[in-house]
């Protein structure tokens, strides 16, 4: 469990990290900063799975389907706080193309990385062996401690935008 805890402080000391001097203190625009951000939380990612000899065939195929609902359902959640914000200005034709690839599916893949996927693995390298994650039991303890754990963070991750300062963490409209 200890070494759990230090791939989750890692990853949320590198979302503070980056955050705080690319977005906060050099207040790069959006698409300079993920030149540093994602090169930082790839090396971070695969770093994990390399020293946890881990397949990538097992990362990507383990709870497959459930993965894709959650994807379905989150995505849900994050396309009805898009459109709750103000449009702005649209591109078209291979702009738009762009737009697409790098800050929504690139990005999104990352913070996916970051805020989901690496500190749950980390939890479940952990817990792989014990008898209790057998049972249903165990098994919802195993989701609730991701959970805890995507929960801190993913909050200590948005905490360090400035944009999401104060009251705007909830409210971001306000």
């Amino acid at each position: 469990m200890t070494l759990s805890i230090i791939w989750i402080s890692i990853a949320s000391l590198l979302g503070f990290a980056v955050i705080a001097v690319f977005a906060g203190w050099l207040k790069l625009k959006r698409d300079v900063y993920l030149l540093f951000y994602i090169p930082l939380v790839s090396a971070l990612f695969i770093e994990c799975i390399i020293s946890n000899k881990i397949g990538t065939k097992v990362i990507v195929s383990h709870k497959l389907a459930w993965g894709l609902l959650g994807a379905v359902i989150a995505g849900a959640f994050v396309i009805k706080n898009v459109y709750s914000q103000p449009s702005s200005k649209r591109s078209t034709g291979l702009a738009l193309l762009a737009d697409i690839t790098w800050p929504v599916l690139v990005y999104g893949l990352m913070d996916a990385l970051l805020l989901s996927v690496l500190h749950v693995l980390a939890i479940k390298i952990a817990l792989i062996d014990p008898v209790w994650i057998q049972n249903w039991f165990g098994k919802i303890g195993f989701c609730i401690i991701g959970l805890f754990a995507s929960f801190i963070v993913t909050t200590d991750y948005h905490l360090v935008y400035p944009e999401f300062r104060g009251k705007k963490v909830i409210y971001i409209n306000h």
